[in-house]
């Protein structure tokens, strides 16, 4: 829409405008309804600064669990293991006892003799088999210093397994961490050793230092253990 033309004065000498309806003598009349041409677009201004990053929106909820795959191929057979080495199995146990009491006069200072006699076992063992010695008896000393019970395995010498100083008989069992024994069968710690194959014999004997010893219900188990076929 063409703007609307507004009446100007311009002054002849210096050309200074005023809008007016008549024109004064030293002035001359101008047009100015005319619009000049577009002028070209300016230069595009420089970005602005970024703005501060948005709060971050609240979580969404789970999906749905996909759909199963389909199984996968079977995998290859592994390599076959090597045997396992042979186990152990208790061959047998075998027990003897005495149960009347029986004297030791003494005389052999800290050394076991066989009087009395017995219990005695003789077994014979495979190759590879090993036995379990357990021992329990009563010993009183009577007119000694001490009354003591040893173990004899085939020709080795014998050993001490039990003793006391007890005025009554007292019960006493091997156990192969103390010599004296224990009185408390739940505690016990038997003998274990191997032997080689043919025939064995576990035998116990008794000693008394300085005098008379008794000694009853003497009991004694062996068991072998050899090896599985």
């Amino acid at each position: 829409m063409a703007a609307k033309a507004k009446k100007v004065c311009a002054r002849k000498r210096g050309g200074t405008l005023r809008i007016a309806k008549r024109c004064r003598k030293n002035e001359r009349p101008v047009k100015l309804a005319k619009r000049g041409p577009r002028g070209v677009s300016g230069e595009a201004g420089a970005d602005g600064v970024a703005g501060p990053a948005g709060l971050a929106g609240a979580t969404g909820p789970s999906g749905a669990d996909g759909v199963a795959g389909p199984t996968g191929p079977a995998g290859d057979q592994g390599v076959t293991g090597t045997d396992g080495v042979n186990g152990t199995t208790t061959g047998e146990t075998f027990f003897a006892q005495v149960s009347g009491s029986q004297t030791n006069f003494g005389g052999s200072g800290t050394n076991c003799t066989t009087t009395p006699t017995g219990p005695s076992i003789t077994f014979t063992a495979p190759t590879g088999a090993y036995i379990q010695i357990m021992a329990e008896a009563e010993l009183q000393r009577v007119g000694g210093n001490l009354a003591f019970v040893c173990l004899k395995v085939d020709g080795d010498a014998a050993f001490n397994i039990m003793e006391t100083t007890s005025l009554a008989f007292e019960k006493r069992f091997l156990d192969k961490s103390i010599l004296q024994g224990v009185t408390d069968k739940y505690v016990i710690d038997a003998y274990a050793f191997p032997v080689a194959a043919g025939s064995h014999t576990v035998s116990l004997q008794y000693g008394s230092d300085g005098g008379q010893s008794a000694f009853r219900n003497r009991k004694l188990w062996v068991t072998m253990f050899r090896p599985t076929s």
